[in-house]
């Protein structure tokens, strides 16, 4: 019986969580979340983390319980914290983490709409170790899809919750006892690939598109990439006034 403990808070938490108890293997510690009410980030009619072990009587841990408890293996769902080196070393597994976006090439956040102002032709998502650095583990799998003409940053971030979950299905057997890959992102890197990270505080720097610039094929993709039903998207200002722009497909 592998003893587990779920790092996560959205919905996709959720779903990845109910996988995992309905397996006769797995024991549940407990999991550590928050009380979120973003409506952007349900999906499926899926509750949230905190609402599902609240009625299922799943106890809330915090990463300081962890330091005298006993865990085989953790998983992180689209975790919002940082997890210090000191609790990641108590899990005998490991813990494994579902990433929007591939790696090393996508670290940090926002993947999604960094991949639609760079260009790229496929999104997907990355299940790897963590470690005591941003997402720099070592890499189990990789999922992605391609980006269609008409994919917003939102269907992006859409399409990743979707093959979060099918990635950890598709890999939960071998991660319980310890048959699966790891390859070392360093093995990956070379001279064309792009080694940053994005951060959050960055993201509100790519929005703004200046008036002379509307037509061209870079304004085009910052609109895609920040159309989202729930977030401000791209903007212009002219007379001292800022114009949002979205993108629909007609």
């Amino acid at each position: 019986m592998k003893k587990v403990i779920l790092f996560g808070s959205i919905p996709l938490a959720t779903k990845c969580l109910k996988a995992i108890i309905k397996r006769h293997d797995t024991n549940i510690l407990g999991v550590c979340c928050t009380d979120i009410h973003n409506k952007w980030q349900y999906f499926d009619g899926e509750e949230t983390v905190f609402e599902f072990c609240n009625r299922e009587k799943i106890r809330h841990i915090s990463h300081s319980d962890i330091l005298n408890m006993d865990p085989d293996i953790g998983f992180s769902i689209r975790y919002h914290k940082i997890i210090e080196k000191e609790v990641i070393d108590k899990f005998k597994l490991g813990i494994i983490n579902i990433h929007g976006g591939i790696l090393p090439k996508y670290k940090g956040t926002y993947s999604n709409i960094h991949s639609i102002l760079n260009g790229e032709q496929e999104y997907g998502v990355t299940l790897h170790y963590i470690d005591e650095n941003i997402d720099n583990g070592d890499i189990i799998d990789i999922l992605s899809e391609p980006i269609d003409e008409d994919d917003t940053g939102f269907d992006l971030f859409l399409k990743s919750l979707k093959l979060g979950y099918e990635i950890l299905i598709r890999n939960l057997d071998d991660l319980l006892y310890g048959k699966n890959k790891r390859v070392k992102q360093s093995s990956i890197l070379n001279n064309t690939t792009n080694n940053n990270i994005y951060y959050k505080k960055d993201i509100d720097m790519l929005k703004y598109i200046p008036y002379e610039k509307l037509g061209d094929r870079y304004s085009f993709q910052v609109i895609k990439a920040f159309s989202s039903p729930y977030h401000e998207p791209a903007f212009t200002v002219t007379n001292n006034k800022k114009i949002y722009l979205k993108y629909k497909y007609i």
